[in-house]
């Protein structure tokens, strides 16, 4: 890397880099021959970088807008989709309500049949034994 040697007052030097160089000359109005090319090289360089970040915010501002309409149309879909849902939990808790109210019924029928059962069954041996 070239770099330049300034001297300050007092004898404190600065360093600079080859950028600054050039930067230094164009500021004076002299661009050495032999940094020409290297001049016009940062300058292409400058305008590429510049287009590019250019570009990058077109791309960001288009991605911006493309998220918002996807995000509110999402969360349109997410609503309708949460309510179907919600419809369908409230239908399933009546159906338990409803298979939970057979189920001790039919169990309730049951026991009452095994003791009806056990009752004749134990009236026909007292019977028999007499």
């Amino acid at each position: 890397m070239v770099a330049e040697v300034l001297e300050l007052g007092m004898g404190m030097s600065l360093v600079t880099s080859f950028a600054g160089m050039m930067w230094r000359n164009h500021m004076d109005g002299n661009i050495l021959p032999y940094r020409r090319w290297q001049y016009l090289a940062l300058q292409e360089a400058r305008e590429i970088m510049q287009e590019q970040k250019e570009e990058i915010a077109n791309l960001r501002a288009k991605v911006r807008s493309l998220t918002h309409e996807c995000s509110s149309e999402f969360s349109r879909e997410l609503e309708d989709e949460m309510k179907e849902k919600g419809e369908e939990c409230e239908a399933l808790k009546r159906e338990v309500l409803i298979l939970s109210e057979r189920s001790s019924m039919l169990r309730n029928s049951l026991v009452a049949s095994y003791v009806g059962f056990g009752v004749v069954v134990g009236g026909i041996m007292v019977m028999s034994r007499w």
